[in-house]
């Protein structure tokens, strides 16, 4: 089935609203998840200072896939419902 008839099978049997079902739990779950990327990069650089070292790029690299991995711990059950909507 290609997308547009996937599309076209939702507004026939749910109409349009079906195609914005899951959008308040992805709101709900995009506000935490980038709240908590932003607060543990910028927590994990404070304390780290990739600025100081030898290999910074490095260094910011691994805060940003820290804080990615954590936020999506964080909001892994918000995704699990908003994909079973």
């Amino acid at each position: 089935m290609t997308a547009t008839q996937c599309v076209k099978q939702i507004v026939k049997n749910e109409g349009v609203k079906g195609l914005y079902r899951s959008y308040p739990v992805t709101v709900t779950m995009n506000i935490p998840f980038a709240s908590a990327v932003v607060c543990t990069n910028e927590n994990l650089k404070t304390v780290l200072r990739p600025w100081e070292g030898k290999y910074p790029y490095f260094w910011y690299f691994v805060c940003a896939g820290v804080a990615g991995g954590t936020a999506g711990l964080l909001t892994n059950p918000l995704d699990v419902v908003k994909t079973r909507l």
